[in-house]
């Protein structure tokens, strides 16, 4: 199975390109971890695959660079990753540019492009047209019966098959995969990218299959339990004139029961001060105006609506970077279901509706720059008077109140 869906790309219909020309941008990935004497350990990895020679762009599953610690509930992201390129004696180092659990998706940058100029490697692109039902399709990936760190180069393996069935931004297709084929790139029959492998069926031995990324997924972390509160603390010293043992108050916005209120600003942990400034909670009318004459929208079930919040965004870091809340920003509410942006599902992928004045996910911010806009989110009705918002970025998670 596969996800179609691949950010940043733009549709291309340049002539096809061969297997083989793009069997070079096959790269072999390592998850490494390091313990207290910095000493390595492959916990995860897989395929991916060059897009951008230039920028040492790759794309890949979120489950190839992170891997699943016992004591944690959360991914833990890579210490390091390797990257093996055919045509390169050297193992070269890459560091994460953003992933999504929720998609399974991740990018990384090769940190020395220095020698990938050397290769003459072509630029991947993007389909014109997302997969259809019985359409051929091929990928290379590095999967074996064991993954395991290579000393010698092995050649990625080139595997063949049609598409069989297509649920929203799942395709599942009658090709085996095996461990390590995780984040193969998927082409269509004229070379161009449309999407990546991301599970497999060995019982089956024919049919990829994986978790819906549904519009109701269930939020992987959430916090139910309630904070006491410093002034409601009635701490008993047990000796007469002994110090008094004062809580440490929890911070704004660390629990659904501890939230930043509306107007205020949070801090999130790669240093954006992101602060909601308004809620428009009947937006119905609204989005279905700005999305009707389009010929891939459906309008909501008779159970769901839309609402609108405005956020105020600003980057803190010396560093410029863009805050994706496609990836990260949802809202959930008394039926405990993580609602995710407006879009509408079509032809195995799905497009994002028209929002007024919505807010630019790519758009830079150096430091102290400003960003403001609207997101709109297809909620239940009945959630609409208990609905919060949260940013699921890392383990550092933050709740915002809409109320």
């Amino acid at each position: 199975m596969f996800h179609c869906e691949i950010d940043g790309l733009e549709f291309d219909n340049s002539p096809t390109i061969s297997a083989n020309d793009l069997r070079a941008n096959t790269v072999q990935i390592y998850c490494i971890r390091l313990d207290a004497n910095n000493r390595a350990t492959l916990r995860s990895g897989g395929t991916g695959v060059i897009m951008s020679p230039d920028t040492g762009i790759i794309l890949t599953n979120h489950h190839v660079i992170t891997y699943k610690d016992d004591r944690s509930p959360h991914d833990k992201d890579c210490d390091q990753i390797h990257v093996r390129v055919q045509g390169l004696r050297n193992i070269l180092q890459a560091t994460l540019v953003k992933h999504c659990a929720t998609i399974d998706r991740a990018r990384i940058r090769i940190i020395d492009t220095t020698t990938l100029t050397e290769l003459r490697l072509p630029t991947i692109s993007r389909a014109t047209a997302p997969a259809q039902r019985d359409q051929e399709i091929y990928y290379w990936g590095y999967g074996g019966d064991t993954f395991r760190y290579e000393i010698k180069q092995n050649p990625p393996e080139l595997k063949t098959g049609v598409v069989q069935t297509i649920s929203w931004d799942d395709v599942i297709v009658d090709v085996f995969g095996k461990p390590g084929d995780s984040g193969s790139p998927v082409y269509n029959e004229y070379g161009h990218l449309l999407g990546t492998m991301y599970a497999g069926n060995s019982s089956d031995r024919g049919v990829f299959t994986g978790d819906l990324c549904g519009e109701e997924a269930t939020p992987t972390h959430t916090t139910t339990a309630s904070v006491p509160s410093v002034e409601s603390a009635d701490p008993t010293p047990t000796d007469e004139g002994a110090a008094t043992d004062t809580p440490t108050p929890v911070p704004a916005g660390a629990s659904r029961d501890n939230l930043i209120p509306l107007g205020q600003p949070g801090t999130t942990h790669d240093d954006f001060m992101l602060q909601v400034t308004g809620v428009q909670k009947d937006a119905y009318h609204i989005i279905v105006q700005a999305n009707e004459d389009k010929s891939y929208y459906q309008r909501l079930s008779a159970d769901h609506t839309y609402i609108m919040v405005r956020i105020k965004v600003k980057n803190l870091s010396p560093e410029p970077q863009s805050l994706d809340t496609w990836d990260r920003l949802g809202v959930v509410g008394q039926s405990n279901l993580e609602f995710l942006q407006c879009h509408t599902p079509a032809g195995g992928s799905y497009y994002r509706n028209e929002v007024p004045e919505e807010y630019d996910d790519d758009r830079l911010m150096f430091q102290d720059g400003e960003l403001e806009g609207n997101l709109c989110f297809a909620v239940k009705s009945s959630d609409v008077d208990s609905l919060v918002m949260f940013d699921k970025s890392e383990s550092n998670w933050l709740y915002f109140a809409l109320q």
